[in-house]
């Protein structure tokens, strides 16, 4: 996704990922007791990185996914509608029963007998 060229998305990832993770350390260190060891310390450090990598950053990126899929399939039903007309224009010129009129700019210039 990252060679779509959308570097709002990018950027949308990393501001998410840290600020989810600014927020899930501040929560850890305003409810949890700094009286442990340092070891339980070094592990809910890493429990706030993959927390935020997978919860802010990976629900931007679902996001992203969707959004290049809309895109996606908004040129593909484009191109399948030019296609399929052209194909129509050739069909009425091959069979000789088409009359063209340039009343409308879209599909329906088309009147068929």
């Amino acid at each position: 996704m990252a060679g779509s060229g959308d570097t709002k998305w990018v950027a949308a990832t990393v501001f998410a990922t840290v600020m989810g993770y600014v927020i899930i350390w501040g929560l850890f260190n305003q409810f949890i007791d700094n009286n442990y060891a340092n070891y339980v310390q070094a592990l809910l450090y890493c429990v706030a990185m993959f927390l935020s990598v997978c919860g802010c950053g990976g629900a931007v990126m679902f996001f992203w996914d969707r959004s290049i899929k809309n895109r996606t399939l908004k040129a593909s039903t484009q191109d399948l509608v030019q296609k399929n007309l052209l194909v129509k224009v050739i069909l009425c010129q091959v069979s000789g029963r088409f009359k063209h009129s340039m009343k409308y700019a879209d599909a329906s210039f088309l009147t068929i007998y």
